[in-house]
């Protein structure tokens, strides 16, 4: 056991951890993740890291909530938001529901801290560029995805503390209602 306060973290076996019935790797993320990102941008420029970055998280959210997703319509919406609460206990932000509708998988989620908002202020890199979060995007679209059984939700990221806003605000909505 990991933590006698918190049983979703396990050891599985040595250098194994669970979390919530996943298999995670703890990493640095001011080191790692900030390395990985600063040197994709370089090489392939702010759009082309966030699409990769945005399908990363997208794969990664799908895969995590997957396994755990109710057939149950009247589960969905508890199903989110555990996923949500999951994501931050594992330390990448702080999150808010504001607004969460089915069947449509419409729902506004407001941020403080995300990692990648964190990373950029702490390094004083306060950009122009819309999808700061890009990663974060991605996870909440594929929650999504994977709990409302649909394919055609996509997240935008609509503030952003890294472009000097009060918290980040995420809007995922069905792709023929983007505007």
């Amino acid at each position: 056991m990991i933590s006698e306060g918190n049983p979703s973290v396990i050891q599985a076996s040595p250098g194994i951890l669970q979390f919530c019935g996943a298999r995670i790797a703890l990493l640095e993320i001011e080191s790692g993740y900030w390395s990985i990102r600063h040197q994709m941008d370089t090489m392939f420029g702010l759009r082309m890291s966030n699409a990769v970055l945005q399908q990363a998280g997208a794969n990664a959210g799908a895969s995590f909530a997957k396994p755990f997703s109710s057939e149950q319509a009247d589960e969905r919406s508890t199903g989110f938001q555990s996923y949500l609460q999951a994501y931050q206990e594992a330390g990448f932000g702080r999150f808010e529901i504001k607004l969460l509708e089915w069947p449509s998988g419409r729902s506004v989620i407001r941020a403080h801290d995300t990692f990648e908002a964190w990373m950029m202020l702490k390094h004083g890199q306060l950009l122009d560029e819309k999808e700061v979060c890009a990663y974060t995007t991605g996870v909440l679209t594929g929650f999504m995805i994977a709990i409302s059984g649909r394919q055609d939700v996509v997240c935008l990221e609509r503030h952003c503390q890294a472009q000097g806003a009060d918290a980040c605000e995420f809007d995922l909505i069905p792709v023929n209602q983007n505007q």
